[in-house]
């Protein structure tokens, strides 16, 4: 008697297909239905089938807007974005060598410094220095002199101008160093003329700045002048500059002018933190490699 289960009986069958056969039986075809149990798992497995599919389809989908279409539109942009910043690079380039040609002969210039000297210019105005010019300076006797330009014409001469921009021929974003000692080309000689009476652009260093205004009373004052030739000043009575240990810290007061008074109340046309932020009385010097100012991640400017 022949007995199977499943399956089994259609393997056991293809067995012995040739034995049966030698002995003289006729094979019949013979179909063994699914039972249920296993049309439910053909049928789970068309449904996972059919979901992955879908999921497949929508990936693809997502897969060709994304990369025939949304990447390629990115690259382009970028690719603009990138000529744009090549180019101002390439213009930046050009100015700083344009300004570094300009600069080289202004930079080994030779004046003749006047024989009158003091400890700031407006000692040396009394001790009968009248031109503007560049003269040379010794707060103390413990310091070496050093060259200053003294403006003897603006409100009655004998201001020591500690710092000068015109055109831009000198880079004010640096470090706290070369804030500290001072940078630039205190001035340059006029055609025809021996003397160095035209300013140029420079800082004279904060340890300078902090050794005049510890003389005594020390007044600051400040002439803007834009490219139309319209003028705004702004004059403190009160002016002093505190030393490195105590990072520069500025303090001034007395304010008269035409400019505002930043200094101390900010910003005009900034209101809130934003003009607070510009406020510079009783603030430490701050650099970009030596932040000062208080503000988290926000370094204020010099």
């Amino acid at each position: 008697m022949l007995t199977s289960y499943g399956c089994h009986c259609h393997i056991s069958l293809r067995l012995a297909h040739q034995a049966l056969v030698q002995a003289g039986f006729q094979l019949f075809s013979i179909n063994f239905p699914l039972d249920s149990g296993s049309h439910t798992v053909v049928q789970d497995n068309e449904n996972v089938i059919n979901e992955y599919s879908s999921q497949l389809e929508k990936h693809q989908l997502y897969i060709d807007e994304t990369v025939n279409s949304n990447i390629p539109t990115k690259l382009r942009v970028l690719r603009s974005i990138l000529e744009n910043v090549r180019s101002k690079i390439q213009k930046l380039e050009l100015d700083v060598s344009t300004q570094m040609e300009y600069c080289r002969s202004p930079c080994t210039v030779t004046c003749n410094i006047p024989v009158v000297s003091g400890r700031e210019c407006e000692e040396i105005i009394r001790n009968g220095g009248e031109t503007s010019e560049m003269y040379l300076i010794q707060p103390a006797s413990s310091i070496k002199p050093f060259r200053v330009y003294c403006d003897m014409k603006t409100e009655r001469g004998g201001w020591t101008v500690i710092q000068n921009r015109q055109d831009g021929s000198v880079d004010f974003g640096r470090k706290w160093d070369p804030y500290k000692e001072g940078f630039g080309n205190i001035a340059t000689n006029e055609d025809g003329k021996k003397y160095c009476g035209v300013p140029g652009e420079y800082w004279l260093g904060n340890d300078k700045i902090s050794q005049l205004t510890r003389l005594g009373p020390t007044k600051l004052f400040i002439e803007m002048e834009d490219w139309k030739g319209d003028k705004v000043t702004a004059l403190y009575e009160g002016f002093t500059v505190q030393n490195e240990a105590n990072k520069y810290q500025l303090s001034v007061s007395n304010y008269k002018g035409t400019a505002g008074n930043a200094l101390i109340e900010g910003a005009s046309q900034l209101v809130g933190e934003n003009r607070t932020m510009t406020i510079h009385n009783s603030m430490f010097f701050s650099t970009y490699d030596r932040d000062n100012d208080g503000w988290a991640e926000k370094t204020s400017a010099v």
